[in-house]
């Protein structure tokens, strides 16, 4: 069991275990590549595509506002995608892998960043960090959710029973064969 307050490092050493997403990863690449077909309703849109149809049918379109354009200079628009993504990770890192500490400087950055450049309005970045916010409540409840049902399942010892009970019931069913 790892230390109180490294459960991020013990994710992080997990990751090379987490099938899923490497075979997702790996499909991915595959299908990008084109060594694997595209399947389902992403071959029917891939053939619709190449007919000229980008939308489906009956497909609406979302107004973004007609001052929404492209950065002018390629470069620092990576860099303006990039940069927010490297200050969370060195933040979160130098915060010893506080990710909330992470986040909040971030955000901060973020705003100072932009609006130095004057990429949009302040108002329009408040809002953008309010809807970030809101869209992550139902993600943050269930972390949160499952550390109380953890904390929970500890402290009614719980989890050593349920070993207990399935290394007893595998000796059992071992032993009469």
């Amino acid at each position: 069991m790892a230390e109180p307050g490294q459960g991020i490092a013990a994710y992080i050493q997990a990751i090379p275990y987490m099938a899923y997403g490497w075979v997702t990863l790996g499909i991915v690449f595959l299908v990008a590549i084109g060594k694997m077909p595209d399947l389902g309703a992403m071959k029917k849109a891939e053939e619709r595509a190449r007919n000229g149809q980008v939308k489906p049918d009956g497909a609406v379109d979302i107004d973004f506002g007609s001052d929404i354009k492209a950065h002018s200079n390629p470069t620092m628009g990576l860099i303006n995608f990039l940069l927010p993504m490297v200050v969370l990770v060195g933040a979160s890192w130098y915060f010893g892998i506080d990710l909330l500490a992470g986040v909040f400087v971030a955000i901060i950055f973020t705003i100072c960043f932009y609006g130095f450049q004057k990429l949009v309005t302040m108002n329009e970045l408040f809002d953008a960090v309010y809807d970030g916010i809101k869209v992550m409540l139902l993600p943050l409840a269930t972390v949160i959710g499952g550390f109380m049902l953890k904390s929970v399942n500890d402290s009614l010892g719980l989890t050593q029973y349920v070993i207990e009970t399935v290394s007893l019931i595998y000796l059992l069913s071992t032993s009469l064969l």
